[in-house]
């Protein structure tokens, strides 16, 4: 007995043709109890493992134009399919992004660092630009930044840019920091103090040392002070001479 033929409809296609957006293959109107598979293409070569009646837009999409063919099967029946017509050329997707946040003491000398948050998708990769009133600073590139004395008196952000194949790059810019001042102390490496802070404290005597005094050149300090009162509080007492 000869197979009878099924009635068949063109299957289309719902959805957002964007990276990152899920695609939905609407069968149309079959012989009664058909069994309906289908096979996604993309520029009209199959895609591997796109069997199912949604697919998930992907980085390799981007640009090529997607369709479907719907393949229908069941009992004394031919088998038959029928293909889609094609969407537009898939745009590049839109990356997620929170809005980065600074972490730290806007004082010179210490580190600030950022805080990016979720990015989506995960393959994302961020870089980084720290700014001073809104202008980029020179070689201020990575997650961490020291806070210098040309910062004094200015705010600090961040801008981080995000870049995924498939996407579009995308750039978020956090808050800016409170003006950026001098501690009223500071570590430093060798004999000199800063201008800024220039008592000097000697750790072992717990004595400090104000320039013009007489122990002030030959004193290698443990730490510089803003002011008398900063040295005083950190537990310092003034040298006699």
């Amino acid at each position: 007995m000869p197979k009878l033929k099924l009635k068949t409809a063109k299957p289309k296609i719902t959805g957002t043709a964007k990276v990152g957006k899920t695609l939905t293959a609407k069968k149309g109107k079959w012989t009664s109890s058909t069994s309906v598979s289908y096979q996604w293409y993309r520029n009209g070569k199959k895609i591997s493992g796109a069997t199912k009646a949604t697919y998930k837009l992907k980085a390799a999409d981007s640009g090529k134009k997607i369709s479907v063919k719907a393949t229908g099967k069941k009992t004394g029946y031919t088998t038959a399919s029928k293909t889609s017509g094609k969407t537009k050329a898939v745009a590049k997707g839109t990356l997620s992004a929170a809005k980065p946040k600074i972490s730290g003491s806007a004082k010179v000398g210490k580190t600030l660092k950022v805080k990016t948050g979720k990015w989506s998708p995960s393959s994302t990769k961020v870089s980084y630009q720290w700014k001073r009133n809104g202008k980029k600073i020179s070689g201020a590139k990575k997650s961490s930044y020291k806070v210098k004395a040309a910062d004094k008196g200015k705010r600090i952000s961040v801008t981080v840019t995000g870049k995924a194949s498939g996407y579009k790059t995308k750039s978020v810019t956090s808050g800016s920091t409170a003006v950026v001042k001098y501690p009223s102390a500071m570590y430093p490496s060798g004999w000199n103090c800063p201008s800024w802070a220039p008592i000097k404290g000697n750790a072992s005597s717990m004595i400090y040392h104000v320039p013009g005094g007489a122990y002030y050149s030959r004193t290698n300090p443990e730490q510089c002070f803003a002011s008398a009162s900063a040295a005083k509080s950190a537990g310092y007492r003034a040298s006699k001479r």
